[in-house]
């Protein structure tokens, strides 16, 4: 017995739904908000591997800061869900949002101090974005 596939929906109707749910002012600002803060990590990946590259002109050196990156998100993950379901998720995310920030911006200062101080900052941004993400999501 074969099955046959539900059939697509035509782009019209595809993208009618999309531009019905940006008529939600709510969902409009999400995803917007959502839009430019993808980018904005995208660019800060980038701009932190082409900056430690420039500074070590070492892969290894850039190797570590990516690792940096996803290091704290994997051991907050444990705790994280526990805590957006505890706490006021409002409160989670914008907590987490400015502490990310402010660990962001001290970047530049920091690398006067070493490295490792650089790699210790990517982490604790890490750590923040490990609890901001399930509080988004739930």
């Amino acid at each position: 017995m074969t099955q046959t596939a539900a059939p697509l929906p035509a782009p019209s109707e595809s993208q009618a739904g999309f531009r019905a749910l940006m008529r939600n002012r709510n969902y409009a600002l999400l995803w917007t908000g959502q839009l430019v803060s993808e980018m904005g990590n995208r660019f800060h990946w980038i701009a932190i591997s082409l900056w430690i590259y420039s500074l070590t002109r070492s892969a290894a050196a850039v190797s570590i800061a990516v690792a940096s990156m996803f290091a704290g998100s994997l051991f907050a993950s444990i705790w994280a869900g526990a805590v957006a379901d505890r706490f006021d998720r409002r409160a989670v995310l914008v907590v987490t949002d400015v502490v990310r920030a402010g660990l962001v911006a001290l970047i530049p200062s920091l690398v006067e101090t070493g490295l490792w101080i650089v790699y210790l900052d990517l982490i604790l941004v890490s750590v923040a974005s490990g609890f901001f993400r399930p509080a988004m999501f739930s």
